[in-house]
């Protein structure tokens, strides 16, 4: 688990809450939802750092790696927990 500043988490909320859907596929596409990742909370995958040396376990999750790519389900649940959080 990973524990961020309050303020900075409700930024990221309100980015994805305005998130427009994809010109071309008409949904939120996993893309724009790390794209905010990496712009507001500063987080990136390793895979964008080549030579990078990151620990297995700091790129390998278990859980989400056997899960499907984000869909609206995903997003869906997302913004519900967001919004529980305040």
């Amino acid at each position: 688990m990973y524990i961020i500043d309050t303020q900075q988490f409700r930024v990221f909320a309100e980015a994805v809450a305005r998130l427009e859907p994809s010109f071309g596929s008409g949904r939120i596409e996993p893309c724009q939802i790390k794209i905010l990742c990496g712009e507001i909370m500063n987080v990136w995958p390793a895979s964008i750092f080549p030579g990078l040396d990151v620990p297995d376990e700091a790129t390998a999750s278990p859980s989400r790696a056997a899960h499907d790519p984000a869909s609206a389900d995903d997003l869906e649940e997302l913004l519900v927990e967001m919004d529980r959080l305040g």
